[in-house]
């Protein structure tokens, strides 16, 4: 005869607040999140600076430029920030 197997219960509470905030929250990112994220930023304002006049700069200015810069915290909200990059690339 088989035996029935029960699964360890899961605090889904916890673990919600786990993805979306830490517990050591707010913490200075790290040197390294700032620096990556301030490149793609810049890389991202030179993109929108030659196409100046265009829809599509108008929409780095607003939605890339942002994006990016959230991910200098990308270890704090590691959920949130792959959300709003994703997001934003469609």
């Amino acid at each position: 005869m088989v035996a029935a197997v029960r699964a360890a219960p899961i605090d889904v509470r916890k673990l919600a607040a786990a993805l979306f905030l830490r517990p050591d929250w707010p913490r200075r990112p790290p040197l390294l999140d700032v620096v990556l994220a301030g490149a793609f930023v810049a890389l991202t304002v030179v993109e929108a600076v030659t196409l100046s006049g265009t829809t599509q700069a108008a929409k780095l200015w607003a939605l890339s430029v942002p994006a990016l810069a959230s991910l200098a915290v990308r270890r704090q909200y590691p959920l949130l920030v792959a959300c709003l990059v994703t997001d934003v690339n469609f």
